[in-house]
């Protein structure tokens, strides 16, 4: 990689200066709007630690140094890339440790942490759309060996999966990756479509790489089996969820599928649930012609009141607030 590249991405970036200033702590606001560590892509590009705009299908950020990040999932496709020195990652209790010019993959609900590392251990994250991963996959299927075997995988929402490419080496991945990551870095002028295509010629790399370049995981404990069921009743089913369907699903009883929440999440059922509500409740203030009224039915209440109240109380402004913000 060009010396202007590392020295550019070397820097110590807003996001690391946030983890300074609060005293040596991640501050989870900057990720998520939820209780839980659930890292948003909108909410980093709020926060101003992403490359590119909100609405982009891949934005990219500086892998965040000088601490252990929690473990957290996210509602994206990451794609991680070394561009000098080493990063780990801990994921189902593994230590994966990512050199110069390794990238790894991980899918939307792959619980994972990294290591501290040091100022001279570089990488850079892309926060990859879910459903724009999903399209480039399609059209890449037919035409591709790996897809079915990696890359369907790793799109799954009901697996923890990831995929870890050693690429070292590879003059057409490193071109690529160097492409793609000066576009953001320097702002390069450079249509969303040809960084798009860059995108897909990427994928369309590793797919064709020989399987001693790759490793597939795929966690089958019990434990991650049944936090997939639940994370993913909760996704589907979030506006008539209750502990008891929750617990017949899991094969638990109420009373330890209650304990069982509260030990893994840290929070309730019902906290869990409302969670869900009112982050669903955000984006369609935000994103559809829904009235509040109908909006707060849509995500499972009929007392009107009650949600007014549980919205402002949750993000400090009222719903008609984020409503008119967006127009």
């Amino acid at each position: 990689m060009k010396d202007s590249i590392l020295k550019k991405l070397s820097e110590t970036t807003e996001e690391e200066q946030i983890f300074l200033n609060s005293g040596d702590t991640v501050k989870k606001a900057v990720y998520s709007r939820s209780s839980r560590f659930y890292v948003e892509k909108a909410q980093m590009c709020r926060s101003n630690i992403c490359y590119g705009s909100e609405s982009s299908p891949i934005n990219m950020k500086t892998h965040i140094r000088l601490t252990d990040f929690p473990p957290h999932s996210h509602d994206y496709i990451e794609i991680m890339y070394v561009c000098q020195g080493e990063i780990t990652n801990i994921i189902d209790n593994e230590e994966i440790k990512l050199l110069t010019g390794d990238i790894i993959i991980l899918g939307k609900d792959t619980i994972h942490s990294t290591k501290k590392t040091s100022m001279n251990d570089v990488g850079i994250v892309l926060l990859i759309s879910y459903d724009f991963f999903i399209s480039t996959c399609n059209k890449l299927r037919e035409s591709t060996r790996m897809s079915d075997e990696i890359f369907a995988k790793i799109t799954a929402t009901d697996t923890s999966t990831y995929c870890l490419f050693h690429t070292n080496g590879i003059p057409e991945i490193e071109n690529l990756t160097e492409n793609i990551i000066s576009s953001f870095i320097y702002k390069k002028e450079k249509s969303a479509s040809v960084l798009q295509m860059e995108f897909q010629l990427l994928i369309s790399y590793l797919e064709e790489l020989p399987h001693d370049y790759s490793k597939l995981h795929e966690s089958n404990s019990k434990t991650d089996k049944a936090l997939r069921e639940f994370n993913n009743y909760i996704e589907t089913s979030y506006t008539t969820a209750t502990l008891p369907r929750a617990a017949k699903l899991l094969g638990f009883s109420p009373t330890y599928a209650c304990r069982w929440v509260n030990r893994h999440y840290g929070m309730t059922f019902q906290e869990i649930l409302r969670e869900k509500r009112f982050s669903v409740a955000f984006k369609l203030l935000s994103d559809s012609a829904l009235s509040i009224n109908e909006i707060a039915r849509a995500i499972g209440y009929e007392n009107t009141s009650y949600f007014y109240k549980e919205f402002n109380k949750r993000f400090g402004v009222t719903p008609k607030t984020v409503r008119n913000n967006n127009k």
